[in-house]
């Protein structure tokens, strides 16, 4: 069951030294005690959602006592899910395959940007700028991670269950184990960000420190995740254009060692197609997941959390041996708040098992765990035609099941082979977590009229009678020639998709009897246009290679007596 609180706990950092024999047991130091494990147990919390360029990512408010997080409290992790764009769940037609891309959460403001550019051809090819891509991003909320300060270093002490029973007195030892190991609950869990790295740099120890207390983390105490930056030179201050002549974002793939060492590769592909493996390329950043070494290894099941009310501290109350207890029990739960489990790297179609705690054996269900993953691997194929358009992955919140696709460009799009990719994961436990929000981007979906052979170069032939003329065309009359351009131009053939997807046709002054136009290739019918109304559909029933120097021509059928301001554009695939 979820855990609910009615009151918002904070911190208290009470020193051993108010727990002394000779000193009096004050009410206020025991609900300090108590208020300190429902802080730890609720310290820190996992929100994640879609977002894509321009947003900015909200304020979260705890499922579990309404506490508002200020922005101050926040950090995050983000990745790059799905490359498409959320509007359309594809890319535009006809921009190519990427070029380069800068994904970035602000730390400070939240703010998101997705920047995308696209290459249409090698040498001469446009080049477009996009806001496509969808990003996962997990707020990782820590109440007061910035003020929260204790004069030193709590430490775990074991509390037998036997020195709590009926009639036993509350001891100097009982009240300081109870007292260090409620401090050391809020903190001995910790998720820090730590910056920006480039291929073959390392996590400084300097950067894993407490802001709460200064501990130190040694590398065997954290867990690493690294995120994408972006995709182009690492060396440079600033994001900028790979050059010319590395024309297209091919397989890319980044890790990071239990030292926290990074390593990043990246395949590009120049003008002519050739695949190149480049140096200096590409931007991560890096979150260490960290648990400190002084967490118990084996403890007693903990999964009885239970608030408990103020009033049960009033001076002059009696201290309750079962109240006792459950102090004891909310601290142990707390210490094992949250868990982090891997990092482990699983491919498309595999299932991230339920975790199991090594420490008292608590087997977590689905809805108490956040599968906060980064791209490991991206790559389509391998050998030639790599060039990578489009790329998504995500874990299925309830099933764990994951899911990765990169398409690939050749002289179509096509996506043929997931087995190359990977994602590293690590897993969150939170146990009696409200269910972590079910998000789910737009994902890579052709729209129903994309070919699976998908427009590398678009070639337009565009037609417009305009407005001015009035008379319809007569009959037989030639209203268009078109000669293919030479190889000079570069272009070695022109493909006439079936049912010429992505071509339109219509006109201003409708059609009364409907009106048609055929299409010629050197004075073959290949196709036709049909009007009706102010509407024009493509009756194209086979793919068509045109060569440099052909011809095409569209000549009109019987006399309609009413149309006027026929327009179209045909569309094919320019190689």
């Amino acid at each position: 069951m979820a855990l609910v609180l009615s009151t918002i706990r904070g911190y208290t950092d009470l020193s051993n030294s108010a727990l002394l024999a000779a000193s009096p047991a004050h009410a206020m130091h025991v609900a300090a005690i108590s208020s300190n494990a429902v802080f730890g147990k609720v310290r820190t919390e996992i929100f994640q959602g879609f977002y894509v360029h321009g947003d900015t990512v909200p304020l979260p408010v705890s499922p579990i006592d309404k506490y508002v997080y200020s922005r101050s409290e926040c950090m995050y992790f983000y990745n790059i899910a799905i490359s498409t764009n959320k509007d359309s769940g594809w890319i535009q037609i006809g921009i190519g395959s990427l070029w380069f891309t800068n994904w970035f959460v602000d730390q400070n403001t939240g703010e998101v940007t997705s920047l995308q550019w696209y290459r249409n051809g090698g040498k001469g090819g446009s080049r477009t700028e996009t806001n496509d891509g969808q990003i996962i991003v997990y707020t990782i909320a820590k109440r007061q991670r910035t003020t929260l300060l204790m004069a030193t270093t709590p430490t775990y002490t074991a509390v037998s269950t036997a020195a709590i029973a009926t009639d036993k007195p509350w001891t100097e030892a009982l009240a300081q184990g109870l007292n260090s190991s409620a401090k050391f609950s809020v903190n001995n869990k910790e998720i820090i960000y730590c910056g920006e790295y480039i291929d073959s740099q390392q996590v400084s120890l300097s950067v894993l420190v407490s802001p709460d207390d200064g501990y130190h983390y040694s590398y065997a105490e954290c867990k690493f995740l690294t995120f994408w930056r972006w995709t182009s030179a690492s060396f440079a201050p600033a994001l900028t254009q790979p050059p010319e002549s590395e024309a297209f974002l091919g397989p890319w793939a980044c890790s990071v060692s239990n030292v926290g060492v990074v390593t990043l590769y990246m395949e590009r592909l120049d003008n002519d197609g050739h695949d190149i493996a480049v140096h200096d390329y590409g931007r991560v950043s890096v979150m260490a997941f960290c648990t400190r070494a002084g967490t118990p290894s084996s403890l007693a099941l903990a999964d009885s959390f239970a608030e408990i009310s103020d009033d049960k501290f009033l001076p002059g109350n009696s201290l309750r041996a079962s109240d006792v207890l459950q102090m004891k029990k909310n601290i142990d739960e707390a210490i094992l708040t949250p868990e982090f489990f891997g990092p482990t790297e699983y491919a498309d179609g595999q299932t991230i098992p339920l975790p199991t705690s090594p420490v008292d054996g608590y087997t977590y269900t689905r809805d108490e765990i956040h599968y906060v993953w980064s791209w490991t691997t991206c790559r389509p194929n391998t050998g030639d035609h790599v060039r990578v358009p489009i790329f998504y992955a995500g874990v299925d919140q309830n099933t764990g099941h994951v899911n990765m696709a990169a398409w690939r460009l050749t002289d179509h799009y096509v996506d043929d082979n997931n087995t190359f990719n990977r994602m590293t994961v690590v897993v969150v436990g939170r146990r009696a977590n409200h269910p972590p929000a079910v998000v789910a981007g737009v994902p890579g979906n052709p729209p129903s009229d994309w070919p699976a052979s998908d427009v590398l170069q678009p070639y337009g032939i565009n037609y417009d009678m305009g407005g001015a003329r009035k008379t319809p065309p007569t009959a037989g009359e030639i209203l268009l020639i078109h000669t293919l351009p030479s190889t000079a131009t570069g272009i070695s053939k022109i493909t006439f998709l079936t049912g010429l997807p992505g071509s339109h046709a219509g006109c201003r002054t409708p059609s009364s009897t409907g009106y048609e136009i055929q299409i010629l290739l050197d004075g073959s019918i290949i196709g036709n246009i049909f009007f009706s109304g102010t509407f024009g559909s493509f009756a194209f029933p086979n793919d068509v290679i045109a060569a440099p120097g052909q011809t095409l021509s569209f000549v009109g059928g019987p006399a309609d007596p009413t149309i006027v301001g026929i327009y179209w554009t045909m569309i094919g695939n320019r190689y």
